[in-house]
């Protein structure tokens, strides 16, 4: 059958007609009328006959067809854009069957997910599928309907859930073949390099972003561009140069990269990538981008999506729908990620920008405890040396010595033109008090004791306490009740909203214990520092550190949480001068003195060094020799070492990282990318192993098999 192709974008029409041409497809003069275009598309004598439409005029298509069947091709569904357009007025109930339910896009309450998953989408897409298939059968009963979503192959079987029929083709046979049309294909669609330099208005440009991203004022006025965000956004917009900028917490520094990340997109269509310390942080930003109508060009990745999420986000990233993007510094580890990097790197010959936030992390926890931040960094600074980005770092706590550290890693950094490369970073509405030699049984009492000296109103306010431990976050907040009914009165009406917020929590756990703490259903929360720098919770204005942080940048942070909004803050009671918020650091005596301990503890040595490398050649001498070996690597599981040890303490999984990292930097080993080291299998598989592999066929597995 002559075939019609219908595409999303009307505009996309006239390059994909030429480049048809190319390959051999009769196109009708899309001059004439839509009619005749359909005479001449039945009656060409050529084999190869098309017509590529939008869904604009697919109904006016049927409706003008009337000599024979016809072969529609739905190109691609637009499922977030249609997302966007149902959010909060559809509900989805998918029904599977048991055979689907086995299969790896069934629902999983641990994901942190948008509102529907992406089996729900295509789902979305039922009626529309039925009710255009209807119209072009009603029309000619042999004509049919061909999805060519490539996101239909994520899920074996969805045909039958969609009540269709399914048939694979082979589009290539050789990479060579590939290669050839994707040669013909960039002739028509190029890269978007002509538009990479275009040059704009900046004051323009910084008006479009307060519109967009700066809130309303209580007269209805839009709010407007703090004094120290002028000269930053003059700098970063124009994207010329590698910026270091530091600014108070709370200053609003994530608008400052996000809106110029946003806006250049816009023309060049270039990706953004925005390097984030924590999964709570990335997903909380990301919430607030979407709620802006930003939903399907800005994503995050992190371990708490599902395979399926993953592959999609991976997708659009290579084909070019996301525009902005949220991950963690060991993604960088991850070679299906930096493949998919790669090739949206080659396509637009660059990035935008790449944004290290919380850059302080770079120097500070590259060095101590996650060494993927330094590999981020090394990984950033090779790709600015073979590809177009500008640099953008970011944090609250930049000393001389974490500058001269990131200089090193990335040579050509520099500051905003004018403003201070580092500063109090804690803005002058919070004054920090310390309460020392407090018995370790009254830190409870001695914190109720100072929300009740302060005021504390649940309706109005938030409190947080900081803690070290996991363990600590959940005692104490089983038991601060207690306390808060003895200070309060037994009628306390908040007594029992208590909350826990650590990284040990289930994704699901801590995104419900974070939105309960922002609508009140919890309003003293313990937490250890995984609440994340830069949540945005506007109204804490009570912060207590249960006892003193592990180091003086993260009191920093964690202080700096509190009275994000002034007027929240003036609501509340607090002011700069007459009353500010006052922050409470608990001290006992032998507070220090363990500090000191942990961090000689946590501190990894040359002996745990030189024990962590016979560890590994141990269990690499398992499956292959020890020479080197540049052309096989070997998996090895990260707890490793504390396997050996008879252990399952995260500190010894934490510090093989680390001895892992120091011996890539002795030239020992070369590290590479994230795998898996374990498969789960029945125990009954292993009966009579030892004779059946010796029919094998795969050598290599023999050889697993043996170890």
């Amino acid at each position: 059958n002559p075939k019609v192709l219908i595409v999303n974008d009307g505009l996309e029409s006239e390059k994909l007609h030429a480049y048809a041409r190319t390959k051999g497809y009769f196109i009708p003069d899309t001059r004439a009328s839509l009619a005749r275009q359909l005479e001449l598309l039945h009656t060409h004598r050529s084999t190869n006959k098309l017509i590529i439409v939008s869904f604009q005029t697919l109904d006016k298509v049927i409706s003008c067809n009337y000599m024979g069947a016809l072969d529609f091709i739905w190109d691609s569904f637009l499922l977030q854009e249609k997302l966007q357009m149902i959010k909060d007025k559809y509900d989805v109930s998918v029904q599977l069957n048991d055979e689907q339910k086995e299969d790896d896009y069934q629902t999983d309450i641990s994901v942190v997910k948008k509102d529907y998953d992406l089996f729900d989408l295509i789902k979305l897409h039922k009626p529309l599928i039925d009710y255009y298939y209807k119209m072009l059968n009603d029309n000619n009963r042999d004509s049919r309907l061909f999805l060519c979503d490539t996101r239909l192959t994520d899920y074996f079987g969805i045909e039958r859930s969609l009540n269709l029929g399914s048939k694979s083709v082979q589009m290539w046979v050789r990479e060579s073949d590939y290669d050839i049309d994707n040669e013909i294909s960039a002739e028509f669609f190029p890269s978007i390099e002509q538009n990479i330099d275009t040059d704009f208005n900046i004051d323009e440009a910084k008006e479009i972003l307060r519109q967009l991203f700066l809130p309303l004022k209580d007269n209805g006025e839009r709010s407007d561009w703090h004094d120290y965000q002028k000269p930053c956004l003059n700098d970063i917009l124009p994207a010329k140069k590698d910026l270091l900028i530091s600014l108070p917490t709370g200053a609003g520094k994530s608008l400052l990269f996000q809106g110029p990340a946003l806006f250049r997109s816009a023309f060049t269509s270039r990706m953004s990538i925005v390097i984030s310390p924590l999964r709570a942080l990335m997903q909380d930003q990301v919430d607030t981008l979407w709620n802006k109508g930003f939903y399907s060009n800005v994503e995050f990745l992190s371990g708490d999506k599902s395979h399926v999420e993953i592959r999609d986000i991976y997708r659009r990233i290579s084909g070019g729908e996301i525009t902005l993007l949220y991950i963690t510094p060991e993604r960088f580890r991850s070679r299906s990620f930096e493949n998919c990097l790669l090739t949206r790197l080659d396509a637009d010959n660059g990035l935008e920008y790449i944004v290290f936030d919380e850059a302080h992390c770079i120097s500070q926890w590259g060095q101590e405890f996650r060494p993927d931040y330094l590999n981020a960094g090394k990984k950033v600074a090779g790709y600015s040396n073979m590809y177009q980005m500008r640099k953008l770092l970011f944090s609250a706590t930049i000393s001389e010595q974490v500058f001269e550290e990131i200089s090193i890693i990335m040579p050509g950094v520099t500051t905003v033109e004018n403003a201070e490369k580092n500063y109090n970073p804690v803005r002058d509405h919070i004054k920090m008090d310390f309460k020392h030699n407090v018995v370790e049984e009254n830190r409870l009492l001695e914190i109720s004791n100072y929300l009740k000296s302060g005021g504390f109103n649940p309706d109005l306010s938030r409190a947080i306490i900081f803690v070290k431990s996991r363990k600590k976050a959940e005692e104490c907040s089983l038991i601060m009740s207690d306390n808060l009914k003895e200070v309060f009165g037994l009628n306390c009406s908040f007594a029992e909203k208590v909350g826990a917020f650590h990284a040990g929590m289930d994704a699901e756990d801590r995104k419900d214990t974070y939105e309960k703490f922002k609508n009140g259903d919890v309003v003293v929360l313990f937490a250890t520092k995984a609440f994340g720098m830069g949540m945005d919770i506007p109204n804490i204005h009570f912060v207590t550190h249960y006892s003193p942080p592990g180091t003086f940048e993260d009191f920093l942070q964690e202080v700096g949480r509190a009275g994000r909004n002034e007027k929240q803050r003036l609501e509340a009671g607090f002011n700069n001068l007459e009353n500010p918020i006052k922050t409470l650091c608990l001290t006992a005596n032998n507070d220090f003195a363990k500090l000191k301990d942990q961090l000689h503890e946590s501190r990894i040595s040359w002996h745990e060094v030189k024990e962590v490398k016979e560890v590994l050649e141990d269990y690499i001498a398992r499956f292959k020799s020890l020479i080197p070996d540049d052309e096989i690597p070997v998996a090895v599981p990260f707890n490793l070492y504390s396997t050996s040890k008879g252990s399952t303490k995260e500190d010894l999984d934490n510090k093989f990282r680390i001895a892992l990292h120091w011996l890539e930097r002795l030239e020992r080993i070369k590290l590479g990318y994230f795998t898996i080291t374990h498969l789960e299998f029945e125990a009954t598989s292993l009966n009579k192993l030892e004779e059946r592999i010796k029919d094998c066929p795969d050598k290599d597995s023999e050889k697993v098999c043996k170890a």
